[in-house]
Formats: C-alpha cells, structure tokens, sequence
C-alpha cells in the first residue's frame, strides 16, 4: 500500500514562506492593506510604517493626538483587525 502524504498548496506556500523566514512579511503586506481598509483613509495618512514580527503588530504614526487617541482603543483595533484576517494572528498591538 502506497503512503500519501498530500498537502494542500496553501500549506505548502506557508510551510515555504515560514523556512524562507518571509512569512511576517507576506502578512505585514496583507496587513498594510487591510489597515488603511478597516482604520480609514485619514488614518492611514498618518501612519508612516507598519511592521509584523511575532505576532505583534508594531504601528508608527506621525500625530502625537493620534497615537494618544489608538492607544486608548488597542483592544477594539487588536479585534478589528483580527477578524478580518479570519484569525488571531496578531497578539498584541504597540503604537509608536
């Protein structure tokens, strides 16, 4: 009896992406879009860099009021966005 060892091509290109060590920057792409979609045009002019490692989502902003403003709303942004990725792929959120 044959052994079948299939995979679906999604895992094949996660599993890729993860030994390239260029997953975080697949997602960072996807979550660059999905940011100024789910946070705003406004929003995101004021957003100078986004960046993903380990699960955390790291957002630098160019308006002191902004940051100060985000930073109260973390948790409900963290969910946000969460929900539209279809996972909790992002464990914590640092506004800069």
């Amino acid at each position: 009896m044959r052994k079948t060892n299939q995979q679906s091509i999604g895992e094949i290109m996660k599993t890729v992406l993860k030994n390239l060590n260029i997953e975080d920057k697949v997602l960072e792409s996807t979550l660059n879009d999905l940011w100024e979609k789910e946070m705003g045009v406004t929003i995101a002019r004021y957003t100078t860099k986004l960046t993903f490692k380990n699960g955390n989502l790291t957002v630098f902003l160019s308006s002191p009021v902004l940051k100060q403003e985000l930073s109260y709303s973390k948790e409900k942004i963290l969910a946000m966005l969460n929900k539209s990725l279809g996972h909790n792929l992002i464990t914590g959120l640092t506004i800069k």
